[in-house]
């Protein structure tokens, strides 16, 4: 009787083993790693003190919602200093304008009557003092006049320049109005109002938490099976109960050597491919640095 149960407790493992080796499940796992997403550190361009921060961390931004704001008042008065300049430039280019117009009035006056004297000289009418006379007046007026239209040239290009220099100004102060670029939620919040950024000065971390992903390494023999678009499944050890629908999205072009502290089929692989699996996460159970593992579906 011992030995018949004995007899029958191997056969029960040697079943055991055979159908847990019938499952496959050894063959399912591809790699594992920590969980990413893609994550936006946002900076200040200006350097000034901040004014209020509308964020705080763990909310919800929306694609350019207001993060915080920096003090322009320095920058607000270069702005009224500048538009108070192109005002003067605009008297000066009135005058400048009628300077002009004088100036061509002369020259066409003065070209008439010369053009008068020389047919009357020709007739005997009149002399050639006056002629001559006429004629370095009229090569005045056409100084006087090029002069005048020079000046014009001039006030014109300045204004351009005081424009660019406005221009260059209201884009400033709209950058103290710093936005979120990307939609998500806050992770890190770097400064509070009363504060003063510099320019580079991060303000907050933003990562978009709906869609996550996997970085696994594959030896050569499993990176072959897997291709752009390949479904896999991602199973995160704190959720073992909701497995992922995951979509290979990139596969490295190279090998590199196997990272210490990775994990693959074939351990005594020299040389691995580094692949990257993305999902959906929309409800944000899934949270980055969560050890998962990527198995065939």
């Amino acid at each position: 009787m011992k030995a018949q149960t004995i007899t029958g407790s191997i056969l029960a493992v040697v079943l055991l083993l055979i159908c847990g080796c019938g499952t496959g499940v050894g063959d399912e796992f591809i790699g594992s790693g920590t969980l990413e997403a893609d994550e936006v550190i946002v900076s200040s361009l200006l350097a000034g003190r901040v004014d209020s921060v509308a964020v705080s961390q763990g909310d919800s931004v929306e694609d350019g919602e207001l993060l915080a704001l920096i003090n322009v008042d320095k920058i607000e008065a270069q702005l009224r200093q500048i538009t108070a300049g192109l005002e003067e430039l605009a008297v000066n280019r009135s005058i400048a304008s009628r300077s002009v117009e004088q100036a061509e009035e002369q020259f066409n006056n003065l070209s008439s009557t010369l053009d008068r004297q020389q047919k009357l000289l020709e007739s005997g009418s009149s002399t050639q003092q006056i002629v001559d006379d006429l004629s370095t007046q009229q090569t005045l007026a056409e100084s006087r006049l090029e002069a005048a239209r020079d000046q014009l040239k001039a006030i014109d290009a300045k204004q351009r320049q005081v424009e660019a220099s406005m221009e260059l100004i209201e884009l400033q102060i709209a950058d103290g109005a710093i936005h979120s670029p990307v939609a998500g939620t806050v992770i890190e919040k770097y400064i509070d109002a009363g504060e003063n950024a510099a320019p580079g000065s991060p303000i907050a971390k933003i990562v978009n938490l709906d869609e996550m992903w996997i970085k696994v390494y594959l030896s050569e023999e499993d990176v072959g099976i897997l291709t752009l678009g390949s479904k896999l499944t991602v199973r995160v050890d704190a959720l073992p109960d909701k497995p992922f629908d995951g979509e290979v999205s990139w596969v490295s072009p190279e090998a590199e050597f196997t990272p210490r502290n990775i994990q693959t089929r074939d351990a005594r692989a020299d040389l691995v491919f580094a692949v990257k699996v993305k999902f959906d996460n929309p409800d944000h159970t899934a949270l980055i640095g969560m050890p998962a593992e990527v198995a065939l579906p």
